[in-house]
């Protein structure tokens, strides 16, 4: 595949990255409990609705290559907790966080599926 398909890919992962991996502000407020994880959900949404609409139309059609969106995007998440726990900046690892980024995957797959069957 070229490389230039997956620029919308590669925007986003990097914009993911940078957002789990910036240092937390001291004091931060969330607007609800748990907030951070709607934005890791969102996030990883995102993330494999692009990574669906980027393949070819006939190459997405397969359950394995949605199999392997879901499974990219949940372990691209898991590295990136894994960063947050071995970094400095007073980002920790959770477990919460990861369900989160998994969950997000899988709804952004089947929101393709479902609004974008036929393209």
């Amino acid at each position: 595949m070229h490389l230039l398909r997956f620029a919308r890919v590669i925007t986003v992962a990097a914009a993911v990255a940078f957002v789990s991996l910036w240092p937390m502000s001291a004091g931060g407020t969330e607007l609800f409990p748990q907030a951070d994880k709607a934005g890791h959900f969102a996030m990883y949404a995102l993330l494999s609705f692009v990574l669906v609409r980027t393949v070819k139309p006939d190459e997405i059609k397969t359950v394995k290559l949605k199999v392997f969106i879901i499974v990219f995007c949940a372990f691209y998440g898991l590295l990136i907790e894994i960063l947050q726990e071995l970094m400095p900046y007073g980002r920790t690892f959770e477990w919460l966080d990861a369900f989160a980024n998994l969950a997000g995957a899988l709804v952004g797959v089947v929101i393709n599926a479902v609004f974008f069957k036929n393209q």
